[in-house]
């Protein structure tokens, strides 16, 4: 069923009609602004980020309040038209020009492989004409969060009164914007972004933005606002968890990615539905539901040329089916999976997490574990899991397969070369996790280390 309607999803994009095709062609910036707004959602989204690139200053606007940061992004501030911007002197709903462009310019340099911005400079820009206007603070904020050099006690300061602020904004606005109005409003009351924020207090406002922009036929913001309403509930750390509304939220966040069709939004929210059903973190869960949903979640991420996410989702997948979690799973299976995790995080060029992947490829081979496994395969993958997470800056992970890697040699057998490679492996263990603060598994190697003194 999932991929029978997920192709049928795509041709929804596909039939623009002809006429508007043809008009925007020659239409200025200001007319495709409008002719967006006759369009539905999904299209209309779509439509204002190719207005905004041709130059429409009300497109921009219009993206800040719907709260469009990665399409944003794609918006190069630097062209002739977003740069003559700031001259304009004009204001949108409290916002001046001169901000939009400024906004533009922060997500546009902070998405990466661009020439970098000064923040600082841009920030006190944007701050210079007032943050009277919600949709300004709001961004203003995110960019102290997210963006280095990070200001998190502006951004607290700004989301001070936000949730009011967007709550009464959204009573006057249009359905789709009423909707983003709420998402931001739940934003400003989540603890780990105010001090005093309250769990439930957001997540039941992301499930009001989520009901208006279902209202509004606005699939895209609906999943984003189901996706947080069930992060509220679930994943994150906090004494009051519903784990089983949580997988139940991201389902519906997952059909309604499903629909505009975003593949990558889609994985997230099964990876996550997934989650919240292993019998590890709810003991009411269910091992071959969350398999099978991160299966899902990866060869979506697959579909999408996402090979970093998909290697997080196989991983994922492996671990449901290591025996020692669950009964029903099987070690073949589970070393199977890694291999391919492994692979595809290295082609990404995420060293640590490959090498996170076949360290833990080299754990499921132990033969006191596995009866089909073995000590010189999981040595030689723990050695690799260590060069590679050294090279992916992560020490202790590094430190820790290498201890793995004496643990595989030794139990291998104990002639003079299997000694001295363990030795080897152990020193260089205590070397990598000394330059890790506050390790916990140093005094543990120092313990090997010591034993093996004598041999």
């Amino acid at each position: 069923m999932f991929a029978r309607t997920l192709v049928h999803a795509i041709p929804l994009l596909l039939f623009v009609p002809a006429d508007v095709v043809a008009q925007s062609r020659d239409a200025s910036p200001e007319a495709l602004y409008r002719r967006a707004l006759t369009l539905a959602p999904v299209l209309q989204r779509k439509a204002l980020v190719d207005a905004a690139a041709r130059g429409s200053l009300q497109a921009a606007g219009r993206m800040i309040e719907l709260g469009m940061w990665d399409d944003l992004a794609r918006i190069d501030p630097r062209s002739d038209e977003a740069s003559a911007w700031a001259g304009t002197g004009l204001t949108l709903d409290g916002m001046t020009a001169e901000q939009i462009h400024n906004v533009v310019q922060a997500n546009w340099a902070a998405a990466g492989s661009k020439e970098s911005a000064d923040v600082q400079r841009i920030r006190a820009q944007i701050e210079r004409d007032g943050v009277e206007s919600p949709f300004i603070a709001n961004a203003l904020a995110r960019l102290c969060e997210r963006v280095e050099p990070r200001r998190v006690e502006k951004a607290q300061a700004l989301r001070h009164d936000l949730a009011q602020a967007f709550e009464a904004r959204a009573e006057r606005a249009d359905p789709m914007v009423r909707g983003a109005c709420l998402h931001a409003a739940a934003e400003s009351l989540r603890p780990d972004l105010v001090p005093g924020g309250d769990w439930a207090l957001a997540a039941a406002m992301y499930g009001r933005a989520a009901q208006a922009r279902d209202a509004a036929g606005d699939a895209a913001g609906s999943g984003d606002s189901l996706f947080e309403q069930a992060w509220c509930l679930g994943p994150q750390e906090q004494t009051s968890r519903d784990w089983k509304q949580a997988a139940e939220l991201f389902a519906r966040s997952a059909r309604a990615r499903e629909q505009v069709p975003d593949l990558s939004g889609c994985a997230r929210s099964l990876y996550w539905q997934a989650w919240c059903l292993q019998p590890d973190h709810d003991v009411k869960g269910d091992w071959i539901q969350a398999t099978a949903l991160f299966a899902r979640s990866a060869k979506l991420r697959e579909q999408a040329g996402d090979l970093a996410a998909c290697g997080e989702s196989l991983f994922a997948q492996a671990h449901c089916l290591q025996p020692s979690v669950n009964p029903a799973g099987t070690w073949a299976q589970a070393v199977e999976l890694l291999a391919r995790s492994a692979a595809l995080l290295e082609q990404a060029g995420d060293l640590a997490g490959a090498g996170q992947s076949l360290h833990e490829q080299a754990w499921c081979l132990q033969e006191t574990m596995n009866p089909a496994g073995d000590w010189s395969q999981a040595a030689s993958l723990a050695a690799r899991a260590a060069q590679l997470r050294r090279q992916g800056g992560d020490l202790a992970g590094c430190g820790g397969s290498l201890f793995l890697q004496a643990v595989c040699l030794l139990h291998g057998g104990r002639d003079r070369s299997q000694l001295a490679a363990a030795r080897a492996a152990l020193s260089e263990a205590h070397d990598v996790l000394g330059q890790v603060p506050g390790s916990t598994q140093l005094a543990t190697v120092d313990e090997w280390l010591a034993s093996l003194k004598d041999s």
